[in-house]
């Protein structure tokens, strides 16, 4: 027997984030071992009868126990993470660690993520120069496994990669692999083949008789079909599949090592560690092959009756009614998922629990509730998942179907401008139009988005930007896009007609010509270059009437400023005109010591605009704070006001104050004179 230095690369890749495998692949020499699994959730398809990763991991596990202690092999796998990340990958073990180490992790991978098969080439490239893809599928990142692997041998004319495609429908793009890097390229349907082809690879010089020696196999059980294994409580007997007394028991262990000679039996497991204490058991028939170690898992079936009732088909995105009967007091959920998705994976559910409580009937009987399906047409699978442990407990396909949608709504209309969009699609919950750039990714721009409902058409407000978009409908679950119609927002303009010039504060007449129609837009004063002050805005229509000329006060602080004509929605800037503002001045005198509780009598100039105000302050208190000081603390400027009176009750403690002059429109103080309160 030789042991070829070769392991599996099993479409993976360790991302450039990841943080302890890195550190342990780095130190790896080039033509070490590397054995990566694929966790894609691919995985979770059925062959044989079981998840395509148990046979998967068992087959691997002998491979691993067949290999001397000494020789050196690392863990790689991808998908075991996250879905939708095309960078998940991790060194689960390091080729330096002990084999049961090695093993451990390997027991403990479970497939949910993509198969970034072209990354993973190209990780696996920089530890070894020889590896063997084993993939149960193509690629499902935007990338080119075969332009990868030819880019490498490039790179590296000693690498080579053999492949095994393990229950693949496309075989293509993975033999291309094999071929652009002078690797082996060998089918394997099911687990006998995907044994066989491991052994090939990785084991056997091939042309020597098999031995008839015992087999070291490592027994191993499972709640339910890809299941956790089950570590303890369990009872084994393995008997000859033909008949006869059991060659093999075992009481009270977790896994199990038995040696087998080759040959056909019947495993039997039973565990005592269920929650209600009831033994539960679990029945498989294997082959025991020669050479090496073999590994099984054995499925212990709990036994917990389910009835579950779903429509064959239905549409996209269909409410559809699910009756069911089942333990719903172990947190049991019904959900929709894809089919190849993890137990705790789906793409809507509710709880059993509850659901039943609502339907009013009694833990025997059949109970029904309402799910809503999946946004795009394809194959689906109902379940009912038990909670805790997470396992499908029951399964029916369903197949959605594609429904119509379609959008009604003009080519063109100007910016910010309200339209009209006729739409046809099922009104669910959540469903809405939206308007968004032409191109986008994202599905919806919620700041013109507007539900469905029951309104046809319906009234949705176009950007401010000028430019090209799309119209689209979306569905409320899981924010699809289902129809889509292209729009342009043309450019609108607008006239202003004001004064060059402006006292801070005073009020400014402005007359305009904007676009027709328009019920929310604004003229604003603000400092030039800005899109708008809040401090000097007026609205062009009160109820419904437009205003003319626009009246609005200007800010107090002198500078360039600029008269704005915003458009709403959007609040775009359509058309500016300079407007200078000058300094608004004033004038104080009061004498220059009061006696504690004395009125003071106060002179003054100034323009009185609204909210112009004379008060009395601590002569320490800053500028910045006069917004909180209103008229209470003295009497309101008046236009055509020369004298006021500080009432007696603002002078009670003594020490220095100032009279100050302040503005209404953004509380400037424009002037102060000093007062001395004495006793």
């Amino acid at each position: 027997m030789r042991f070829i230095r070769t392991i599996c690369l099993v479409a993976s890749i360790l991302s450039p984030g990841a943080t302890a495998g890195t550190a342990a692949a780095a130190d790896m020499a080039p033509g070490g071992t590397m054995l990566v699994l694929d966790s894609s959730s691919s995985m979770w398809a059925e062959v044989e009868g079981a998840p395509k990763f148990v046979l998967l991991k068992d087959t691997v596990e002998g491979v691993l126990q067949s290999l001397p202690e000494g020789e050196p092999v690392g863990l790689f796998a991808y998908g075991h993470r996250r879905k939708g990340d095309c960078l998940d990958a991790d060194l689960v073990a390091s080729p330096e660690a002990p084999r049961k180490e090695a093993v451990e992790a390997l027991r403990n991978l479970m497939p949910l993520g993509d198969a970034p098969i072209a990354t993973a080439l190209v990780r696996a490239a920089e530890r070894t120069s020889h590896a063997v893809l084993v993939a149960s599928g193509g690629e499902t990142c935007e990338a080119d496994p075969c332009a990868a692997a030819a880019a490498l041998k490039e790179k590296n004319s000693d690498l080579t990669v053999d492949v095994i495609a393990y229950a693949a429908a496309d075989r293509a793009s993975l033999a291309c692999i094999a071929q652009a890097t002078a690797g082996r390229f060998l089918d394997a349907p099911g687990a006998t083949e995907l044994a066989g082809a491991l052994a090939e690879l990785l084991l056997y010089d091939g042309g020597r008789p098999p031995s008839t020696a015992p087999t070291r196999v490592t027994l191993k059980a499972s709640l339910m079909p890809g299941g956790p294994l089950i570590p303890r409580n369990l009872s084994w007997k393995v008997s000859p599949a033909a008949g006869g007394a059991p060659v093999f028991l075992k009481e009270n262990t977790g896994i199990a090592e038995a040696e087998l000679l080759p040959g056909s039996y019947e495993i039997e497991v039973q565990w005592t560690g269920w929650k209600t204490g009831e033994t539960k058991r679990g029945i498989a028939r294997a082959q025991v092959r020669p050479e090496g170690a073999q590994a099984i898992t054995v499925a212990v079936d709990l036994a917990l009756p389910v009835t579950l009732q779903a429509p064959e088909s239905a549409l996209e995105a269909e409410v559809v009614s699910v009756a069911w009967q089942g333990p719903d007091n172990l947190g049991a959920t019904i959900a929709v998922a894809d089919v190849n998705d993890a137990p705790r994976e789906s793409l809507a559910y509710f709880a059993t629990g509850p659901a039943r409580l609502r339907s009013a009937v009694g833990p025997d009987a059949l109970a029904e509730a309402n799910l809503q399906l999946p946004g795009e047409a394809g194959t689906y699978e109902v379940r009912y998942v038990l909670g805790d442990p997470n396992l499908v407990l029951a399964r029916r396909r369903i197949e959605v179907r594609p429904r119509n949608y379609a959008l009604i709504a003009p080519e063109e209309a100007p910016a910010a401008s309200a339209i009209e969009v006729g739409w046809d699609g099922p009104a669910l919950r959540g469903d809405g139009i939206s308007i968004v750039r032409a191109g986008a990714s994202e599905p919806l721009d919620r700041s013109h988005f507007v539900e469905v409902g029951k309104a046809n058409p319906v009234a949705i407000a176009m950007p401010a930007e000028p430019g090209d978009y799309e119209i689209r409908y979306v569905l409320g679950i899981g924010s699809v896009v289902k129809a889509r119609l292209a729009i342009r927002a043309m450019e609108v303009g607008a006239r202003l007609q004001g004064p060059e010039t402006a006292e801070g504060g005073s009020m400014i007449e402005v007359r305009w010509d904007g676009p027709q129609d328009w019920q929310d837009d604004e003229i604003s004063v603000a400092r030039r270059g800005s899109e708008r002050s809040p401090e000097s805005l007026v609205a062009l229509s009160e109820d419904g009437e437009r205003v003319m000329p626009a009246r609005l006060r200007v800010p107090a602080i002198p500078g360039a400023y600029e008269i704005l004509y915003i458009v709403n929605p959007g609040r775009n800037v359509v058309a500016r005109a300079p407007l200078t503002i000058t300094p608004s001045h004033a004038t104080l005198s009061a004498p220059g010591s009061v006696r504690r509780g004395e009125p003071i009598e106060v002179g003054y100039t100034g323009a009185g605009y609204e909210g112009d105000r004379v008060v009395l302050v601590p002569a320490i208190q800053p500028d910045h704070t006069m917004w909180g000081v209103t008229a209470a603390r003295g009497f309101d400027a008046k236009p055509d006001g020369r004298t006021g009176t500080i009432g007696a009750g603002l002078t009670d403690g003594p020490g220095v104050y100032e009279l100050r002059y302040v503005t209404g429109m953004q509380n400037q103080v424009l002037a102060r004179t000093k007062v001395m309160i004495t006793e």
